[in-house]
């Protein structure tokens, strides 16, 4: 009888942790997990790049269709964004349209042929009502002894600049 009990808490606390990694509407790794296995990834010294993307005016989906279709975009673009890495990438919602793409091993240009497909399959995709979103994408590559901090801020960079050039685009850290 204890060990039952044991085994059943141990999977609740399986549960639990899958829980809190995911992110609920997206089912992608949600903020805090992307970020530990990043910082995982980082302290390994190997090679690692980032996409970062987010849907271009995501505000006036919400404003025009509504909350309920803007989470039906949300969870769409982390599909398809699903459908375009490779094994073994991760990808995560940071928070609001905001998505990053850890790619192990990967080059500056391996992660924006990545990204670009990522971007090209978004614009392609038709939501209810026949509506279409847009994404921009930052890339950067890690150097030895950057943490994600300075990693995000590089990717982060390299977003901004898309969004600021026309959206809809893929630019990568200078």
């Amino acid at each position: 009888l204890a060990d039952d009990a044991r085994r059943q808490a141990e999977r609740e606390a399986e549960a639990a942790l899958l829980l809190a990694a995911t992110d609920e509407l997206t089912g992608v790794a949600s903020r805090r997990a992307f970020l530990s296995m990043l910082n995982k990834q980082l302290a390994s010294e190997r090679p690692l790049a980032l996409a970062l993307f987010d849907i271009d005016h995501f505000k006036r989906v919400n404003d025009q269709w509504g909350h309920a279709v803007g989470d039906e975009v949300l969870a769409r673009v982390a599909e398809i964004a699903e459908g375009c890495v490779r094994e073994g990438d991760l990808i995560g919602r940071l928070g609001g349209e905001e998505f990053a793409i850890a790619m192990p091993g990967a080059s500056v240009a391996q992660a924006a042929a990545i990204g670009d497909r990522v971007r090209r399959a978004c614009a392609e995709a038709r939501h209810r009502g026949g509506m279409r979103a847009t994404v921009s994408v930052g890339v950067a590559a890690a150097i030895s002894g950057m943490d994600a901090a300075a990693l995000l801020a590089q990717a982060d960079a390299a977003l901004y600049r898309a969004k600021a050039e026309g959206r809809n685009r893929l630019e990568t850290a200078a």
